[in-house]
Parts: structure tokens; C-alpha cells; sequence
């Protein structure tokens, strides 16, 4: 094992705090006393309640306090590290710990774990065990397929584990660090936070079951910002379903492809200047609207911002139906104004749409299928207003996602 080679592991007697439901030792002040039925005293976690108790053996000890500093640096690293930026002071104060990690169990109390090498006494620490398939998946320790990774995604609650165990762990070994750790809050139920004990748990396939699981996919990322703890309501997801991906997304494309509207079924192709001059005048908004949702999402994607990649592009479509509602098609006879109205909205839901592709795509592919993009010109690239030559429509499939009832 390179930590053990390189000198950062010894073996000594340790005690303290112990978390049986974290597996991890406890500082003394997040200890309380409970006192429990029948008058006894017991040792719980004060964050959660969770049963602790005081442990005395000898373990094999990682020189964590070696690092401190290193990872601190790491850390501070011109606030490239920790994403967002306001989990940065939480990472630092993980690092508090000031002495050394116990990073095995005796195997007489801790038996299901991976054996220590050479020791069968002992049993390796779970978060080492855990934190080390990072590593394992990449091919480690033969050739890596790739590292260090680009990104973590991490949730809030085990950050000790993941911006000072980890990284110390990884400097032991002399191996590369992640470039960025990104963090997110929890999922509540009604701004309540999840527990067996009040039943109030939401069940995914259930969930999936009531809106689908590209309905669900987008209600979390739409809802998730990633600061804060998130709530989870049955009734706002069904709301934000049906408002944005029923009637923003999918209704437009429907009533702007039908047969009456565009008898010759053709995605028209025009340039910018060529547009009908009152439909230009009344698009303007709307083309700029398009054009700065490719520029933002670019960066917004880089950034894991997908709930703001959604209010954005959600804004444009929206641009999107006032323009075409406005205009009214379905009584239009003048040929061009028609064509550049229907050129507008086209191009639109179909920038709108590859942008959407990794937050939802099958839903995207349902789009560009219906107005007959070809798939090899589905990529950022091709996310500029006007970029699109044109041609004939897809096949009509009726809708992606009816509307969803209470």
C-alpha cells in the first residue's frame, strides 16, 4: 500500500467518541447524554441523535495532522476547488481535526469490513475501504484509464470525508487531487427533512410512475440549486411539469407543426434579414433572447447551473409562445409572413431543445425528431439562430408527455 510505504501509517493505542451509524470518531462536544427509559444515560450524537459510545483499542493511525495545512492550501487554491463557493468555509471547517486518523477497527467488533493486509485482526476503516474506489474504477493500482477526475459531486453532509480525508489520503499516496469538488444540499419532503420514523420518504418509482421519469429528471434539476436544501412537493412537481415541458415546450411544438398551419410540412430556411419585416421587428427580443441562452449555457453547464440553464432557457420559450400566439398563424395569408413566423419558432424550440439535451433527452430528441433536424447536427455547435438549413419535418408522433392530472 503506497500510504504505508511512503510512512504515514503506524499502529497505537486509540481512543474516543465513536458514531456507530456515521462509523467515525466524534469529537467530545457533539456528545450529549440522553436519558432513556427506565432512568439509564446514554451517549447519542447532538446533531442527530444517533447512538455513540466510547471506544478504547489499538488501531493502525494515518498521520492526518501531516496534511492539514497541505489540504487548507488546496482548499484556498484561487476558490477553484469547492463549488459553490459557500461550502468552501464548511470544507475548512472540517479541518479542525487536528490529530491523526484511526483508519482501522478491531475485527472482533467490526467483522464484515475489509481485513487489514497481513493482519486479520483488524478490519480497514469504511471511508478508507469507500474512498479508495475512486481510485479502483480508473483502473488503480495498474494503468488508470484517466486521473485525476475533473469533478466530485459530493453531498453536504460528508464533506470531512471528501476535502480533508480524501485529499490527504491521495498526497500520501503521492497521487494527483480532483481539479473540483462539487457540493449540494439535501432533498426535503414539505421542508421537512426525510425520516423513516414519520414516513415521509418519497418513492422514486412511484414518483417516476406519477410524471415519468424525464418529468421527474427535470423537476429535480429545475428545483435542486444546489446552495441550499431543497423541498420536495408532489403537487409543484406536477405543476412545474405541465407548465414547462406540456405547455411551454411541447404545446408550442405542436400547434406550430400541424398539418393546417404549415400545409407543406417544411422547417422554412431564411436568413436572418430575409424575415417578413413586422415578424423581424416583433422577433427581435426573442432572437436576442436565443442567441444569449447559447452563450449563457455554455458557461451555466461548465458551472453544474442547471436550475438557472432551465429559468433561462424556460424564458425564452416562453418569448417564444407570446410571439406566435400573438401572431396568429391560423389566419395568416400572407405566405411570408407566415414562413418567417414559422422559421422564428422552429429555430427557436430547436436551439432551445439541444441545449436541453442533458437535462432532458428524450424529450429533446422527441423535438428535433418532430421538426426533422438531422442528428449529427444536434451539438453546441449548431445551437446559433439561423445556423439550420432547413427541411422537411419529421413524422408526426403526437406528444411527448400528456398533461398530467392531480
Amino acid at each position: 500500500m503506497k500510504i504505508q510505504d511512503n510512512g504515514y501509517i503506524y499502529k497505537s493505542t486509540y481512543s474516543g467518541y465513536y458514531s456507530i451509524t456515521d462509523e467515525c470518531f466524534i469529537p467530545e462536544e457533539d456528545v450529549v447524554k440522553k436519558i432513556v427509559e427506565g432512568g439509564a444515560e446514554k451517549l447519542t450524537l447532538k446533531s442527530n441523535g444517533t447512538p455513540v459510545e466510547w471506544i478504547e483499542e489499538e488501531n493502525y493511525m494515518f498521520r492526518l495532522s501531516e496534511f492539514r495545512e497541505k489540504v487548507a492550501e488546496w482548499i484556498n487554491r484561487e476558490n477553484i476547488v469547492v463549488h459553490p463557493s459557500k461550502y468552501k468555509s464548511l470544507a475548512l471547517t472540517s479541518l479542525e481535526m487536528s490529530e491523526d486518523l484511526s483508519i482501522s477497527r478491531s475485527r472482533s467488533r467490526l467483522s464484515w469490513g475489509i481485513p487489514v493486509p497481513n493482519d486479520p485482526t483488524q478490519t480497514i476503516y469504511v471511508w478508507l475501504d469507500a474512498l479508495v474506489n475512486y481510485l479502483t474504477v480508473t483502473g488503480f493500482p495498474n494503468a488508470q484509464s484517466v486521473w485525476p477526475p475533473t469533478c466530485q459531486v459530493i453531498g453536504k453532509d460528508i464533506t470531512k470525508f471528501h476535502l480533508y480525508y480524501w485529499p490527504a489520503f491521495l498526497m500520501a499516496a503521492g497521487l494527483s487531487l480532483p481539479q473540483k469538488v462539487f457540493i449540494h444540499g439535501h432533498w426535503l419532503i414539505d421542508n421537512v427533512k426525510m425520516s423513516k420514523s414519520l414516513g415521509n420518504v418519497v418513492n422514486p418509482s412511484e414518483a417516476i410512475t406519477k410524471f415519468t421519469a424525464e418529468g421527474l429528471r427535470y423537476f429535480l434539476l429545475k428545483h435542486g440549486n444546489p446552495s441550499y436544501d431543497c423541498s420536495f412537493n408532489w403537487n409543484s412537481c406536477l405543476q412545474t411539469i405541465n407548465s414547462d415541458l406540456v405547455n411551454n415546450v411541447g404545446n408550442l411544438l405542436n400547434r406550430s407543426t400541424v398539418e393546417k398551419i404549415n400545409k407543406e410540412g417544411m422547417y422554412p430556411k431564411m436568413e436572418i434579414e430575409d424575415i417578413e419585416a413586422e415578424i423581424r421587428e416583433n422577433a427581435k427580443k426573442l432572437m436576442e433572447m436565443v442567441e444569449e441562452s447559447r452563450e449563457n449555457c455554455v458557461d451555466l453547464y461548465d458551472e453544474m447551473s442547471y436550475f438557472k440553464i432551465i429559468e433561462n432557457l424556460m424564458l425564452t420559450m416562453k418569448e417564444a409562445n407570446r410571439l406566435f400566439q400573438s401572431s396568429q398563424p391560423w389566419k395568416e395569408i400572407d405566405e411570408k409572413r407566415l414562413k418567417s413566423l414559422l422559421f422564428v419558432t422552429y429555430d427557436t424550440i430547436r436551439v432551445v431543445t439541444i441545449l436541453l439535451q442533458p437535462i432532458t433527452p428524450k424529450m429533446a430528441e422527441f423535438c428535433l425528431n418532430r421538426l426533422g433536424v438531422p442528428k449529427n447536427e444536434r451539438n453546441l455547435e449548431n445551437s446559433r439562430f439561423g445556423s439550420y438549413s432547413g427541411g422537411k419535418l419529421g413524422a408526426e408522433r403526437g406528444v411527448f408527455i400528456d398533461r398530467i392530472q392531480k
